[in-house]
């Protein structure tokens, strides 16, 4: 799919950005698009984890806790994401969500950040009592690598035509 983009005050003509990045063929009837959207997500987390992990030394908290309390913050951010998105989608769009399938189907609809930080939050603080971590010395590591992750994630938007600001 392509979004025609412009920005006449700066001078900038309109043009076209391609929100898949390339398609993965398996076969002549298997072909999976990926976009643009989820490999620059997916950067963002990195640069947190990554940014977590650099500062967390001064921390002394131990890289294998830290992958373990990624690992589940990650995967409960993006169901969080996506359960929001589809219980507020789903007033406008009941017809959307005949079956489970078309819940969990994130390329006919996204994501929200507001469910994945807060389903992301819970699992993060759970996995760090699980663990027997420092809850506010870790979430001060958390918070900045967060900000970089929506930062960059916001270009994703961008690239979809979505959500500018």
């Amino acid at each position: 799919m392509s979004n025609t983009v412009g920005f006449p005050g700066l001078g900038i003509g309109e043009f076209d950005l391609n929100s898949t990045a390339f398609t993965i063929t398996l076969s002549d009837k298997i072909q999976i698009p990926v976009a643009w959207y989820g490999i620059i997500i997916t950067f963002g987390m990195l640069l947190a984890v990554l940014y977590i992990y650099l500062h967390s030394k001064r921390d002394k908290l131990l890289s294998d806790d830290l992958i373990d309390v990624a690992f589940v913050t990650i995967i409960a951010a993006i169901i969080g994401a996506r359960l929001y998105y589809v219980l507020f989608d789903y007033f406008d769009n009941p017809q959307r969500y005949t079956d489970f399938l078309n819940v969990i189907d994130m390329r006919k609809g996204g994501l929200a950040i507001y469910g994945g930080v807060i389903l992301g939050g819970i699992g993060c603080v759970c996995m760090l009592l699980i663990k027997k971590m420092n809850v506010l010395k870790f979430l001060d590591n958390l918070v900045p690598g967060l900000m970089i992750a929506q930062a960059i994630g916001r270009w994703g938007n961008f690239v979809n035509a979505e959500a500018h600001g």
